[in-house]
């Protein structure tokens, strides 16, 4: 039983980790990293439920209890970072599509422009 409560606690710190590298990853905007993340998460989360069943822990187990609240709150404050980045994003895109439809419609007004002034100096010199 020892080491299945050992590997349970080494997965469990594992766990964390990757949470911490996480909050990181967001930060940072790298979709590579965080895909990773998950990855690896979801494979250890699968692993700590059957060990933890295994062995009997729940929310009752103090030192359990502890780090999972503080686990919660970590996986809590990276939902919310990935929420306020994805609307971060969101509201870049609109700003950018508005940029480029102000940008178009300038380039049509002076493309026009140019080709009127082309077409005066050709008018000029022939004349």
């Amino acid at each position: 039983m020892k080491s299945h409560e050992q590997t349970f606690w080494r997965l469990f710190g594992s766990y964390e980790d990757l949470t911490r590298h996480q909050t990181a990853a967001i930060g940072e905007w790298n979709t590579a990293v965080l895909r990773s993340i998950e990855g690896k998460k979801a494979a250890i989360l699968k692993e700590l439920t059957r060990l933890g069943l295994l062995l009997g822990l729940d929310r009752g187990h103090p030192a359990l209890n502890e780090r999972l609240t503080a686990l919660i709150a970590a996986e809590r404050r990276n939902a919310a970072l990935a929420s306020e980045n994805l609307a971060k994003a969101r509201l870049e895109t609109h700003l950018l599509n508005a940029a480029t439809k102000r940008l178009r419609a300038v380039e049509n007004v002076y493309a026009g422009s140019a080709r009127r002034e082309h077409l005066a100096g050709a008018f000029y010199a022939n004349g």
